[in-house]
């Protein structure tokens, strides 16, 4: 029998863990073996499989081990979101089930029925999505049921199997679901991911006192093998759900039960509406010892967190969805998230993918040609500054860089001309020493840290604003000349909005102030973006989104006309719209149809917008009579460009108008405008 590459001899243990391993003679499962003595004492020599394995995980950036101390903790659910949390983030994630104990893992992402796929680079994950691959000893089992009865030998040669044989590519994370306990299979994963950098364990456990004991175990086996220990996640910490997730029961003396749940919703509806937005939250176990945290303490490793025992949570893993995507894991979603953050944190990883990308490039040429605004510092972590000089100066769709020479002074130091800009490389924006540079105001455009508390960690370095380029869930959203004089200096973190709706805005501003809007609709069409596909591949959450963008004209969601009511709120409620992604590289439109309030001919409504497009708007919204297409407008710095020949009206209330926008090169120029605007009333 082999495991591995190890001859096992026929009457060995179950759990044998093969007479070349350290542990060869010397583990639990070698108690009462025949040939206990001579595996002990015979020389080991290298595992030929742990260097491919070796070569195999070069390729992974991040390895997390989710253990627990004993099964039924919810460590595989953990697991799964935890792997779907990721890649929310725009980590490239792997999910890897090794618990051969119970593989739940294919179910809870919606993946059973799937098999192994093998190609020319070894066996291939599932994709989830184009982010988030899969491999799970599930895939191997005929049925989801059936029982795994495998001997010690076989699961330890499957763990190696699955460990250098599963080709990941590039990946950020690999989450590795490993069986519960400390079993030898426990430890031989342990002992091979060691060998490839493990960042360390994430254990799980519930606050009863049960688990707690076998957790304190697993972390004495963390310790005793020197596997860091990032921290205990306490899961199903209490039960907590809507009121209106309840059935409410009467019980008599004789014990006679009898539902109440229609006259106590209806009674909380009449008197206490409010009420219907609460939730209830019971504890399940008892935790009046401490539970996770107490323990935590005492032990002296990080507790990240608690995980609530939320219905709508174990309802997304029954149904293999993330409970990201799902408005109703209203409480047990953000108790992951700030789990992940923490974890995070605590390994020291925050993306800053290409924090001198499209837009951020093209911000920098933007304020390079100003009088006014002086550029003096970029960061990116991925890139060096000889490979930064290339990508700034050579651009296919605006040209060559031709107004400085662009030259590399030293690897934190970019000349433009003779002006220094300094080169910051940190993954952590609370790293950034902003201030060293003189930098004042921070254009985050990762595309990353697009809400309130990620922003705001620039602000640690030193800067004294930032400018968000990308649309914000809580940051205040800015458009140059529709909105822009609600800004107050005592605001430090702005959005600018997305290209689209600053386009629209200044249209809608116009048409509403004119003549009064009732109602809208929007389609943008839209050049395709770097996260769209070059060929077609997997796109989970949306499955047309990962055809071939160079082929295809894809409808598409956006947010755009919906923001139109933040930075308009006599708007909000009255628009929605649509994208369609097509095969141009930039130079967008927007066409927008809506119902007027005051009637008004077509001409009467292109003279409004000549009018405001020479006057207030100037430089914001323009206007043309000419027989244009989409190139004419490469490199147009205005924000939208209405076509006076491309509109159309029905009547006199019923009207499609239509506007042009660079959604590169104007976005970037009103990123500028919105700095300028800060500092002029600061």
């Amino acid at each position: 029998m082999e495991n591995g590459g190890q001859e096992i001899p026929e009457d060995a243990n179950e759990h044998c863990p093969g007479p070349q391993s350290e542990s060869a003679g010397k583990s639990d499962s070698c108690e009462g073996c025949p040939n206990q003595e001579a595996c002990a004492t015979a020389p080991k020599g290298p595992d030929p499989d742990l260097v491919a394995i070796v070569e195999r995980m070069a390729t992974v950036k991040h390895k997390i081990l989710v253990l627990s101390g004993k099964g039924g903790v919810g460590k595989s659910t953990f697991s799964a979101q935890l792997s779907f949390a990721l890649a929310a983030m725009d980590f490239q994630v792997g999910l890897l089930d090794i618990d051969i104990c119970g593989p739940s893992i294919p179910k809870m992402l919606g993946l059973e029925g799937q098999e192994i796929h093998q190609s020319n680079l070894g066996w291939s994950p599932v994709y989830v999505e184009s982010n988030l691959g899969v491999m799970s000893i599930g895939f191997m089992l005929p049925n989801p049921d059936e029982a795994v009865i495998w001997r010690g030998p076989r699961k330890n040669g499957i763990i190696k199997q699955f460990l250098k044989d599963v080709y990941w590519g590039e990946l950020d994370f690999l989450v590795v679901d490993a069986p519960p306990g400390t079993s030898d299979e426990h430890i031989s994963i342990v002992q091979f991911l060691q060998a490839t950098g493990i960042d360390g364990a994430i254990i799980v456990t519930t606050p009863q006192q049960v688990s707690l004991i076998d957790v304190r175990k697993e972390v004495s086996f963390c310790k005793k093998v020197g596997l860091p220990v990032l921290g205990v996640v306490e899961n199903m910490s209490g039960l907590c759900q809507s009121l209106l997730e309840f059935k409410f029961l009467s019980v008599a003396e004789t014990g006679e039960q009898k539902d109440m749940t229609e006259w106590v919703i209806a009674q909380m509806r009449e008197k206490v509406p409010d009420m219907l937005n609460f939730f209830a939250f019971s504890e399940v176990f008892d935790s009046s010892a401490g539970g996770g945290a107490k323990m935590c303490a005492d032990m002296g490793v990080p507790f990240l967190g608690k995980v609530p025992l939320d219905p709508q949570l174990c309802k997304a893993a029954e149904e293999g969805r993330s409970c990201f995507d799902d408005i109703k894991c209203r409480v047990s979603a953000p108790a992951i998230k700030m789990i992940v953050d923490k974890l995070l944190s605590q390994i020291k990883v925050s993306r800053m993918e290409d924090g001198f990308g499209r837009i951020g490039r093209l911000v920098a040429r933007v304020a390079l040609q100003s009088d006014d605004v002086e550029l003096v510092a970029v960061n990116d972590p991925f890139i060096t500054t000889d490979y930064m000089t290339y990508m700034f100066k050579y651009d296919t769709v605006h040209g060559q860089w031709t107004k400085h020479e662009i030259t590399v002074k030293d690897s934190k130091t970019l000349l433009f001309g003779d002006k220094p800009v300094t080169v910051f490389s940190s993954r952590s924006p609370e790293e950034i020493p902003w201030g060293e540079a003189g930098a004042e105001y921070v254009v985050e455009s990762t595309g990353v840290f697009t809400d309130m508390d990620k922003a705001a960690a620039h602000l640690k370095g030193g800067a004294k604003k930032v400018i968000i380029s990308a649309p914000s869930k809580d940051a205040p959203m800015f458009v140059m000349g529709v909105n822009e004089k609600d800004y107050k200096p005592d605001i430090d973190i702005v959005s600018n909005a997305s290209c689209t709706t600053n386009c629209l805005a200044p249209l809608a501003k116009v048409l509403n102030d004119r003549f009064g809007i009732t109602e809208g609709l929007m389609t943008t069409v839209h050049s395709m973006t770097a996260t769209q596909k070059t060929v077609d591949g997997p796109s989970m959450k949306d499955w047309r989104g990962g055809r071939a963008a160079s082929f295809n004209i894809i409808p598409s969601s956006t947010g755009a006309a919906k923001a139109v009511g933040k930075v308009l709120p006599a708007l909000n409620g009255k628009l929605t719209g649509m994208a369609f992604r097509v095969p141009t590289v930039d130079v967008s439109v927007v066409d927008l149809t809506v119902r007027l309030e005051k009637p008004a001919s077509y001409d009467e409504i292109k003279a409004a917008i000549k009018e405001e497009s020479q006057g207030k708007l100037k430089g914001i919204l323009g206007y043309t009579e000419d027989d244009v297409v989409s190139t004419d407008f490469l490199t147009d710095s205005r924000s939208s460009i209405f076509d006076a020949k491309a509109g159309i009206a029905l009547n006199n209330n019923f009207v499609k108008v239509v506007s042009w926008y660079d959604n590169e090169w104007g976005y970037s120029n009103r990123v500028i405008d919105l700095v300028r605007h800060m500092a002029s009333v600061a």
